[in-house]
Order: C-alpha cells, then sequence, then structure tokens
C-alpha cells in the first residue's frame, strides 16, 4: 500500500491493535492516511467516493461491486467467486509483488451493469407468493 499510496491516495481503516503491531514490527504506513476503524455508513461513504477498494473483508468485495469498484482482494480465496469470474475482483492474497501487478496491470471488467444478483424486486416477489398461499 505504501507504494500505491505514492500515486494514488490510500485511505486505511485500522483497528489500533493492528497499528500498534505494525509499529512493532517497524513497517512503515508514511504514504498512506491511516484512519481509527469506521461504521457501515462511513465505510458505504469512502466506498462510494473511491476509485477502488482493496480489502480482506467478504462483505467488502461485495459493496465494491455494488458501488461499481473494482476490488483486490487480499486473500487467496474468496466466497463471491462470481465477483472473480467475471472480473470484477481478483484475488492477491498477501503477496506485495502480486498486489502491485495487479494493481498495475489487471484489466479490471467496467461492465458492471451485469444482473448478478437480481434487480432489487426479490423482496415484492415474496410478498406477492404469501399472499397467494393466503
Amino acid at each position: 500500500m505504501e507504494e500505491i499510496a505514492v500515486e494514488k491516495p490510500v485511505i486505511l481503516p485500522l483497528h489500533p491493535r493492528t497499528r500498534k503491531k505494525l509499529q512493532e514490527l517497524s513497517l512503515s504506513l508514511d504514504t498512506v492516511t491511516v484512519i481509527d476503524p469506521v461504521g457501515y455508513l462511513e465505510m458505504v461513504w469512502l466506498i462510494e467516493h473511491c476509485d477502488m477498494v482493496m480489502t480482506d473483508s467478504g462483505g467488502l468485495q461485495k459493496e465494491a461491486f455494488f458501488f461499481k469498484k473494482p476490488c483486490i482482494t487480499l486473500r487467496d480465496e474468496t466466497e463471491w467467486v462470481e465477483l472473480v469470474e467475471h472480473r470484477f475482483n481478483v484475488l492477491a492474497g498477501a503477496k506485495k509483488e502480486k498486489v502491485l501487478d495487479l494493481y498495475k496491470n489487471f484489466a479490471f471488467n467496467e461492465r458492471f451493469e451485469l444482473d448478478l444478483y437480481g434487480n432489487g424486486d426479490a423482496s415484492k416477489k415474496i410478498v406477492d407468493a404469501l399472499k397467494r398461499e393466503v
């Protein structure tokens, strides 16, 4: 993230214990903007206003898709395989070289209009089905 932050601002919500551990290991975050952990609404705001997401969180991978943001997942596997299959998300693991290579060279799918999770009318369909049963 340090190298990426030289080119593009990087905001990293970081738990205080993790921050302390990084300091103990003498790992630099000088070019990264480290902030305290944020709640859901603040995280949604950050996603909405960013260019891309880098995360190890399953939930943020999907939120990135909903906000039409490419995502690099810092894990070796994901529960959201459809995001990887359609190239909205890429798995980088924890190797620095791979993360940097994917950041610089991966061709993300930018056609976010693909309807992977329905069109938002599931609750209406459920209510209609329940009404038919009554």
